[in-house]
């Protein structure tokens, strides 16, 4: 059972990574401030969305540590390594196609594995701080 709840936990991180980063990126591309089919913009605007998309993978690492049922750091450090290789393989994929510059898909690869583990840690905190509240409840 516990092999459910490690694929539900891992599954919902990405999902939740994918869905926030993808929202973002219509905003962005409603708003005029990215195209459609490439990523050749301004510096500061590819910063802006390596930026968004960390702090988004931090998010899905975190909620991978939450609903892990254990193990949760390596959960979320999974996940980090599964978005780092996905980052990899596209900028592999993508690199004779003129989409974008190549640091911006190696950029992602590098943080992923450092913005999953800050979401861990952070749910480690927030678990860790909070008193016991089931434990001090009289029955």
């Amino acid at each position: 059972m516990n092999i459910i709840k490690s694929i539900a936990a891992v599954g919902a991180g990405f999902v939740a990574t994918a869905v926030l980063s993808s929202a973002a990126d219509a905003v962005l591309q409603a708003a005029g401030v990215l195209p459609q089919e490439h990523i050749y913009v301004a510096a500061p605007v590819i910063a802006l969305v390596i930026a968004y998309r960390t702090a988004f993978s931090v998010l899905g690492a975190y909620l991978v540590a939450r609903l892990a049922p254990n193990h949760k750091t390596a959960h979320a450090v999974g996940l980090g390594i599964v978005g780092s290789v996905g980052s990899v393989i596209t900028g592999v994929a993508t690199m004779n196609m003129q989409v974008g510059p190549l640091y911006y898909p190696l950029a992602l690869a590098a943080l992923g594995v450092p913005a999953a583990y800050l979401g861990a840690r952070i749910a480690q905190r927030d678990v860790s701080a909070r008193p016991h509240a089931l434990a001090a409840t009289p029955a």
